[in-house]
C-alpha cells in the first residue's frame, strides 16, 4: 500500500511538472521578442505563418514515396534529416510570429484598458492553447522526427486567430483614441 501510494504520487508529480512546461515556461521566442522589440508596428505582426501552404507539402508523404525508389537508403536518410530541419526552423519561426503577436498585445492591453476582459480571457486562453500545441509538436517532433499536417495546421490556426482579435482591438482602439482627441499616431 505504501510503495504504490509513492509510485502514485511520483507519477502525479512527473504530470505535475510536465503541465507546468507546457503552460508556464516562456517560449524561447518571445524572450528574444520582448528585448528586441522593434519600434515599427508591421514587424510585430505575423511574417512565417503565411508559408504554411509551403510546409504542407514538407509535410506530404508524395515526395517520400517518389523518392523512395529513385535514392539510395543513406540518401533517402539525409533528405528526410534535412526535412526535419526545415520543421524544426519553420517550427521556430512560428513561435517567433506568436511571441511577436503576444509582445503587441500586450502593449495593447497597456495602452487600452478599456478593452474588455473577454478580449482579454480569450487572448490568454489562444496563447494557452498556442503554448500546449508548441510543446506538444515540438516534443513529437523531437521524438517522431515529422509531424502530422494537422499539428501545424492547429499552431497556425491559432496564431490567426490571435492575429484576428489583435487586429480588432487595435480598431477599437483606434476608435477610443479618435473620440477622446484625434486619431492615433505611433
Amino acid at each position: 500500500m505504501n510503495s504504490s501510494l509513492l509510485i502514485v504520487g511520483g507519477i502525479s508529480s512527473v504530470m505535475l511538472a510536465a503541465i507546468i512546461w507546457l503552460v508556464a515556461g516562456p517560449l524561447a521566442a518571445q524572450t528574444s521578442v520582448s528585448r528586441a522589440a522593434n519600434s515599427e508596428l508591421e514587424s510585430l505582426f505575423v511574417l512565417h505563418c503565411r508559408y504554411f501552404a509551403q510546409m504542407r507539402h514538407v509535410l506530404g508523404a508524395a515526395d517520400r514515396r517518389f523518392l523512395r525508389g529513385r535514392l539510395s537508403a543513406a540518401e533517402l536518410q539525409k533528405w528526410g534529416t534535412e526535412r526535419r530541419q526545415v520543421l524544426n526552423r519553420f517550427l521556430a519561426a512560428l513561435g517567433e510570429d506568436y511571441a511577436r503577436l503576444d509582445y503587441l498585445s500586450r502593449r495593447i492591453a497597456v495602452l487600452a484598458p478599456h478593452i474588455s476582459r473577454t478580449n482579454e480571457l480569450q487572448r490568454i486562453w489562444l496563447g494557452l492553447r498556442f503554448r500546449i500545441f508548441y510543446r506538444v509538436v515540438a516534443v513529437r517532433l523531437a521524438v517522431e522526427g515529422l509531424v502530422p499536417v494537422e499539428s501545424i495546421a492547429s499552431l497556425t490556426g491559432v496564431l490567426g486567430a490571435l492575429s484576428s482579435q489583435l487586429e480588432g482591438s487595435m480598431c477599437d482602439l483606434e476608435q477610443a483614441a479618435e473620440l477622446v482627441g484625434g486619431p492615433l499616431r505611433s
